[in-house]
């Protein structure tokens, strides 16, 4: 367990040192000493995406302006769109993206992809906008999370962002979305060219399917309101784990099958991800519309194995394998089965929670791009939801959650300002005051002086109104409570650990702990330490605290905002 840091306010000036006398004309005389006790050193709403460090307000355009990164990291590919500020309706889609990167049989660890997928984001960025605006403007990074995680799991994806470097300058933010609900966003905005309020109906569901490389992601919407379209999630989302790599399991268990060891010896390198086996079979999966007299009966795959004279060979001696179309489609069976059984449930669902029907469902993703899939839910819609159900597919349905989560962090909030619910403070300790404090808890402090403990500090009342708006006349406010922690003295070369005491309500009540880490080569005498406060309202119910120690991030909390107390 660590230990209890004290966290003390720059409220009072370091004693002064009595000067050595003078002597003039052999009388020595002594300068009136004249102690000035400083006032509290508190930014209040310092303008600041998120909880960087606080920073003066800019004279030109670039104090309002900011880049927005959406990235989607999936099971085979991960989506990245970019925006600004300024120009909402230009996204782009950074397609191209390095590959074959030598690792010399090391394996990639997710911290080293995710330093490499955003390191070349920053790179595309610069190409973009000019590396005058990406090093001037703070970064909104979003990142696209499965419907069915929770707060712990999306705090996790994000401390693990800012340990790859993501986000990392000092106004930048990281912001956390649904993928079904960044796809929607998508769609929302241009459903295949038509008006949101053409498509879109009051008083309607709308169910949307992400279907991914390696999860399906559902999610339900009720339509509030169509110019400007407004709508509210009309239940809780699902997700399973199953989607495109499902099929490539099932081709590997027909080769195996069909082969035995022939095919499952084979190195990876050439029946693995990105090996020509599979780079064929993935052009197989696009093509492939259906099966029937209609339609192509075979598929030919690049493969040469070593097979005994007495197993079939189906063609194998000119290095080739068949499919057939049939073979094909029972391979994406298993999918779309499961993506209509979690589709009738969802419909379940938003029947308990609304009288409103279902009149459209979204296909996003990448196999939302597949023409067979597309065809399957239109039979499902006529079949078993009596035709009453649309199905559309978002321009470009593959990046359509980075897509969405640009937008997310550029569209305006429906709620304008709120009353914070809780008071939210930090555990001090302060220049004693005689007519305020208590003597008990004086005590004498080297460096400052006498100071009393156990004071609390606060960041907001329960009463004070923040704003979660986002145009340029009210900013997102973060409050700062500037101080110092004391080091102790130690020969011991390692980081300084410890906890700060977070404190809510109106009884002062203990809720949560601030973990503190400085760095070793910080850790002497007393330490500037600013910590910052900042509750988020908008996209997520949140509450963040955050250590600084200069430009280092030395601390980071996040909790969960609760409306009502108990």
């Amino acid at each position: 367990m660590a230990p209890i840091l004290q966290f003390g306010l720059n409220d009072a000036a370091k004693p002064d040192r009595t000067p050595k006398p003078k002597t003039k004309g052999g009388n020595g005389t002594s300068p009136r000493i004249v102690k000035r006790r400083a006032g509290i050193k508190r930014e209040v709403d310092d303008e600041e995406s998120e909880l960087g460090s606080p920073t003066k307000k800019r004279k030109d355009s670039t104090a309002t302006a900011y880049l927005i990164v959406g990235i989607d990291f999936g099971t085979t590919y991960s989506g990245v769109a970019v925006g600004h500020s300024e120009n909402p309706e230009t996204i782009y889609v950074i397609s191209n993206s390095p590959g074959n990167v030598e690792t010399r049989n090391k394996r990639f660890c997710v911290k080293e992809y995710t330093q490499r997928v955003y390191k070349h984001v920053m790179g595309r960025l610069r190409t973009i906008y000019g590396r005058t605006i990406v090093e001037t403007v703070p970064i909104k990074v979003v990142l696209t999370t499965p419907a069915d995680w929770d707060r712990k799991y999306k705090t996790t994806l994000r401390e693990a962002a800012y340990q790859a470097g993501i986000a990392c300058g000092l106004n930048d933010s990281i912001l956390t979305i649904d993928e079904p609900e960044a796809a929607a966003l998508a769609a929302f905005k241009d459903p295949q060219g038509q008006k949101t309020n053409s498509i879109f109906k009051v008083n309607n569901n709308v169910v949307v399917v992400d279907i991914g490389g390696g999860t399906i992601d559902i999610i339900t919407y009720e339509i509030i309101q169509r110019n400007p379209l407004k709508v509210a999630e009309a239940c809780t989302g699902t997700s399973a784990k199953c989607g495109a790599t499902t099929i490539d399991r099932e081709l590997h268990r027909l080769m195996a099958s069909r082969y035995g060891a022939a095919f499952s010896d084979l190195p990876f390198k050439e029946t693995g991800h990105g090996s020509d086996f599979m780079k064929e079979f993935e052009v197989a999966k696009k093509c492939f519309i259906g099966h029937g007299s209609e339609h192509r009966k075979e598929w030919e795959l690049s493969l040469i194995m070593d097979i005994d004279d007495d197993g079939v060979i189906h063609g194998n001696e000119s290095g080739t394998i068949k499919i057939t179309s049939e073979e094909l489609a029972q391979m994406f069976e298993k999918v779309i089965t499961r993506a209509f059984e979690m589709v009738s449930e969802q419909i379940k669902l938003t029947q308990a929670k609304n009288d409103y029907p279902v009149n459209l469902i979204i296909l996003c993703g990448g196999m939302a791009e597949s023409q067979y899939v597309q065809t399957r839910f239109n039979e499902f819609c006529e079949q078993k939801l009596d035709n009453k159900v649309d199905v559309i597919v978002p321009q470009e349905a593959w990046p359509a959650i980075a897509k969405g989560a640009v937008i997310h962090a550029l569209r305006p909030p429906v709620v304008e300002s709120r009353k914070s619910r809780w008071s939210y403070g930090i555990g001090v300790h302060r220049a004693f005051d005689l007519e305020r404090d208590n003597e008990k808890d004086q005590y004498n402090c080297p460096s400052r002086g006498q100071r009393t403990k156990g004071q609390v500090e606060w960041f907001i009342r329960r009463v004070m109104e923040h704003s979660t708006h986002r145009d340029e006349s009210v900013k997102d406010k973060v409050k700062w409570i500037h101080g110092y922690i004391t080091m102790g003295k130690t020969r011991r070369l390692r980081d300084t650990v410890g906890d700060l005491v977070l404190y809510k309500s109106k009884n002062v009540e203990k809720f949560e702990t601030l973990r503190l880490c400085i760095p070793v080569r910080n850790s002497k005498g007393n330490k500037n330490v600013m910590i910052g406060h900042k509750i988020l309202l908008v996209n997520e119910k949140s509450v963040q605290f955050e250590a600084r120690c200069g430009k280092k991030r030395v601390g980071f909390k996040e909790t969960v905002y609760e409306d009502d107390e108990n």
